[in-house]
């Protein structure tokens, strides 16, 4: 039973109220990141991969977690080439585990 709330994503339960939401993230990605610079089939599929993350904090600009993505989805409005790739599923080298 308390295992899942352990593991990586907390489950909901071991996670900061606060924390970002995949909900905004993929909002966020599908506003700032489109054609060619959106790596998924949908916004569903963006859901999906997302419940497995790690929440993180919504400032964090690096790190394998929600958060990263978050922040890399929101700057990509001035700059996607740039912050696109790194707020995608793969994280390119920046959210991602170090």
């Amino acid at each position: 039973m308390h295992c899942p709330h352990a593991g990586p994503n907390g489950a909901a339960t071991c996670v900061d109220a606060a924390a970002p939401t995949c909900a905004d993230y993929c909002t966020t990605y599908f506003k700032n990141c489109t054609m060619d610079l959106n790596l998924y089939n949908d916004e569903a599929d963006c859901n999906t991969q997302c419940a497995e993350w790690y929440p993180g904090k919504k400032d964090d600009a690096g790190g394998d977690s929600v958060g990263c993505r978050l922040y890399h989805a929101g700057v990509a409005m001035a700059d996607a080439n740039t912050h696109c790739p790194h707020a995608g599923p793969g994280g390119a080298d920046v959210c991602v585990t170090p």
